[in-house]
């Protein structure tokens, strides 16, 4: 096999409430919003997010597709990003009460600065 090299992530986020979501991403961290799939309906299933050369799906746990065994998603999602200014950010999730694992910003693991939020 060649060499693989993976040019971006791409995550899927799901939300029991997506227009609350959408909305969070695009005032908190700066995405905009590319795509929005109503559904037929007055509230969004479906949507894809970005900024700069990062993209987000964000999907509708009632829309969430079922495995092979007929099991729903389970809503819980995880995302990290690989940013420039993680101190002003850091700062606003800080000052909106949003952070989860409050720990000094520069103590990261290897040399990393870290730090996680709820949505």
């Amino acid at each position: 096999m060649g060499h693989l090299k993976y040019l971006q992530t791409i995550p899927t986020i799901s939300f029991q409430d997506l227009s609350g979501g959408i909305d969070f991403y695009t005032e908190m961290f700066g995405f905009e919003k590319h795509f929005v799939n109503m559904g037929g309906g007055d509230r969004p299933v479906f949507a894809v997010l970005a900024s700069g050369d990062v993209t987000i799906y964000m999907d509708a746990i009632s829309n969430a597709v079922t495995n092979a065994r007929g099991n729903r998603a389970a809503g819980v999602s995880a995302v990290t990003f690989r940013v420039q200014g993680i101190d002003d950010i850091y700062r606003r999730c800080v000052e909106n009460q949003l952070v989860f694992d409050i720990t000094d910003l520069d103590s990261g693991k290897y040399g990393l600065k870290t730090f996680t939020v709820r949505d």
